[in-house]
């Protein structure tokens, strides 16, 4: 099943926030993911960094998104990601992409036994049509 891991802060493209009211101390920041995750993954992961099974007092729920191949935390500081932000964020990762590959396996599996119906129904419409005679 797919993996999907965080990269790195995507340097060039750090932003100043525009609406905040201290000018100049928070940031919005992306941070590369290795693939665009699908929206399902996406979910489990913005659940799980709103969260997280350990609660600090410098986390913030609400400040990730994702947006293409990037993990976009909105009103933040380098400092918050290296102290708090960095192990929510893995921990979230690491809890959407199990919850997500359990899904997928529920979907695959899913979607055997529905091949497996129309199978068997075909097999036994045409085992009838067998004994039909003209």
């Amino acid at each position: 099943m797919k993996e999907f891991k965080p990269v790195n802060i995507q340097i060039t493209k750090i932003q100043e926030e525009k609406m905040s009211i201290l000018k100049g101390s928070l940031l919005i920041i992306p941070i590369g993911i290795n693939s665009n995750p699908p929206h399902e993954w996406i979910n489990f992961f913005i659940d799980y960094f709103n969260n997280p099974t350990s609660f600090t007092s410098h986390h913030r729920p609400g400040i990730a998104n994702v947006i293409g191949n990037e993990i976009i935390l909105n009103g933040t500081t380098v400092d918050e990601i290296e102290k708090c932000h960095r192990t929510t964020i893995i921990e979230a990762v690491n809890r959407a992409n199990e919850s997500y590959n359990t899904y997928k396996r529920a979907e695959i599996e899913k979607e055997n036994q529905k091949e497996e119906a129309e199978r068997r129904k075909l097999s036994e419409e045409q085992n009838k049509a067998k004994n039909i005679k003209f």
